[in-house]
């Protein structure tokens, strides 16, 4: 039982780490797109001042939505990590787990429905994004699912030891 109690600890605290990661990777695929979205799709027009102003608040909107998800990413990583080496976390973080990975599935299966429905075709770089999306959305689902075990399997633990 110590064995797989150390096998959850040590999946516990790569998780939190790769859940941080692919925060830092959502973080980058939307500045990217912000640049490239800008340049590309804006730099032809001879728009107002008026209309760049109100594009520029809109892009702000959405990278103050990634930064915030990008903290609350690092919370739960951080978290996980904190949990797993022995620092007793509330289960706020699994909360905050499970309600990304259900943000995510939601992202996943209406990009890939509205794209598929639409008859467009994914490109390469498209694909990659999607199977990273996906891996992060395993990443987290994991997580979840090793923290609840790490946590049943810490409690039985403690209440053997305290019996002996």
């Amino acid at each position: 039982m110590r064995e797989q109690f150390r096998r959850y600890q040590d999946n516990l605290k790569i998780l939190g780490s790769a859940v941080i990661m692919f925060g830092c990777w959502s973080l980058v695929k939307v500045l990217l797109w912000l640049i490239l979205s800008w340049k590309s799709d804006f730099s032809q027009f001879n728009t107002s001042l008026d209309l760049k102003i109100i594009l520029f608040i809109i892009f702000g909107i959405i990278f103050a939505i990634i930064i915030i998800a990008l903290l609350l990413r690092l919370f739960i990583g951080m978290s996980a990590r904190k949990d797993a080496a022995g620092k007793p976390k509330k289960p706020v973080y699994i909360v905050l787990a499970i309600i990304i990975a259900a943000i995510d599935a939601y992202g996943l299966i209406s990009y890939l429905g509205a794209t598929l429905l639409a008859g467009n075709f994914l490109t390469l770089t498209d694909i990659i994004s999607t199977i990273v999306d996906i891996t992060s959305f395993i990443v987290i689902l994991e997580m979840i699912i090793i923290a609840f075990k790490f946590r049943r399997l810490r409690k039985q633990l403690e209440s053997e030891a305290a019996h002996e």
